[in-house]
């Protein structure tokens, strides 16, 4: 299991895991960055084939566990309004991808990846468009954006929603820019309206 840290800023009693192998214990499994990459690593048994769920923690007490708000996408819910991490063990030994603090994906995502799987239909349209996304994780600012970089629209596409529907039947004929904003930076498409 890793952990990737995004601006660095560590506890001084260290990163750890708390989760259903260990009885919850926010201070009872620590990670360590062995070779000084900032992924905080820990190898734990646990029984094949077993869900787990689990948090991070930056620190040793339930203070300081990663915020969960973002992890709708990729966790369960942990009953407490929040969502724990989960994933199922193979048949053999699991190796878990590294995530970044409170998010589902690696630090290092980038906005290709966080929002590279952004379609946007009918192209052009009469007003009213849907955007489309593969990737749940995260919520995204949507602006629509004039040719003279004026604000026009502005609306955040929530994290766990795969389709958000757009009406710009209000605006005149033409091309507007539709900029989605998320943690990892900002994507460009552009729409044509033609009445």
């Amino acid at each position: 299991m890793a952990w990737e840290v995004a601006n660095g800023a560590i506890d001084s009693s260290g990163v750890h895991v708390a989760g259903t192998w260990q009885s919850w214990n926010p201070a009872g499994s620590q990670m360590l960055d062995t070779n000084g990459d900032g992924v905080y690593h820990i190898t734990f048994s646990s029984a094949l084939g077993e869900t787990l769920q689990y948090k991070f923690i930056n620190g040793m007490d339930w203070n300081s566990a990663e915020p969960t708000t973002d992890l709708a996408a990729c966790g369960v819910s942990d009953g407490f309004g929040g969502y724990n991490r989960t994933a199922t063990l193979g048949n053999a030994d699991t190796v878990f991808a590294p995530v970044c603090f409170g998010k589902c994906y690696d630090c290092a995502v980038s906005i290709d990846e966080a929002l590279g799987s952004v379609s946007l239909f009918p192209n052009p349209t009469s007003g009213a468009f849907t955007l489309e996304r593969t990737n749940l994780v995260g919520d995204v600012e949507v602006s629509i954006i004039g040719l003279r970089g004026e604000l026009l629209n502005a609306t955040k596409w929530d994290s766990g929603s795969s389709e958000l529907n757009i009406d710009l039947s209000d605006l005149a004929s033409g091309i507007y820019m539709v900029r989605l904003t998320a943690d990892e930076g900002t994507r460009t498409m552009r729409v044509a309206v033609q009445h």
